[in-house]
């Protein structure tokens, strides 16, 4: 009976220890379980607003180190990242056909959300970076009048983001001005 029971109890032990050999990634049907994404949000913006080729630097809560585990783009269109590290991501602002691109943010593993209010729905304004070069600048819906503006009476430019303007307004409100290059207009 002694050498009946030898091997049978070797088998048992063998099957015993070939069923605790295995990966504890994976589930019973052999595959790695499903990650489950985190939360992270995007705090802030060291600039809500630059022009194509400044660095920009996004402040954001939960997200990667990992510089290869990050995309932003600008209406789809993808900026080179300089560097991330545990509080913020520093990218380039590529050239953008909109004044307000709409910004988004991938992380792996991440479920992002934008918590910046600003001027410009959460978004980063991006300007055409041409410098000695002419550009136009949208002034539909500056001024808030039933009947359009007869000329441009005035204008100072100061610097490459600040602009004034005033126009013939006899009720003496006429002076409008931009302090982002035109993005947004204030009376």
């Amino acid at each position: 009976m002694k050498k009946i029971l030898k091997p049978f109890s070797l088998v048992i032990l063998v099957i015993f220890c070939g069923s605790c050999a295995s990966d504890d990634t994976e589930d019973i049907t052999g595959q790695n379980p499903p990650i489950t994404p985190e939360a992270a949000t995007i705090d802030s913006y060291f600039k809500n607003f630059g022009y194509s080729g400044d660095t920009i630097v996004i402040s954001r809560t939960n997200f990667t180190t990992d510089v290869n585990d990050v995309e932003v783009s600008f209406d789809n269109v993808i900026a080179e990242i300089n560097s991330v590290n545990e509080q913020e991501i520093s990218l380039i602002l590529p050239e953008t056909e909109s004044n307000i691109p709409e910004l988004k943010v991938a992380v792996a593993n991440r479920i992002i959300t934008n918590t910046v209010e600003n001027d410009y729905r959460g978004n980063i304004g991006v300007l055409a970076s041409a410098l000695n070069q002419w550009h136009s600048m949208d002034y539909n819906g500056i001024i808030n009048s039933n009947r359009p503006f007869s000329y441009v009476h005035k204008s100072q430019s100061i610097g490459k983001d600040k602009f004034y303007f005033s126009h013939d307004d006899s009720f003496g409100n006429g002076v409008y001005r931009t302090i982002d290059g035109g993005i947004k207009w204030k009376n």
